[in-house]
């Protein structure tokens, strides 16, 4: 579920599908360029980004920072099944 609200989205992440460390790299690599901050509650983990003061669209940016932590699953999946594979 992403909420937008002013110049912040917010993104939830179900644990069960998304892996916590790798939801901390995409935030750790976003954080560079954007305020953003990670916040794990329970079975769930919320992805904060504050675009204020930023010339691009932040709707853009939240839809950025989801299909880049897709990406970074994608890997940690294929790295996971390589590793059964030839473990």
């Amino acid at each position: 579920m992403i909420e937008f609200k002013g110049d912040k989205s917010k993104i939830e992440f179900n644990n069960a599908i998304y892996f916590p460390e790798v939801l901390g790299q995409a935030v750790e690599d976003y954080s560079s360029a954007f305020k953003i901050k990670l916040i794990k509650e329970g079975l769930f983990s919320f992805v904060v980004i504050d675009f204020s003061g930023c010339s691009e669209n932040g709707v853009e940016i939240t839809y950025e920072f989801c299909n880049y932590a897709l990406a970074l699953m994608k890997d940690k999946f294929v790295e996971s099944a390589h590793y059964v594979k030839n473990g």
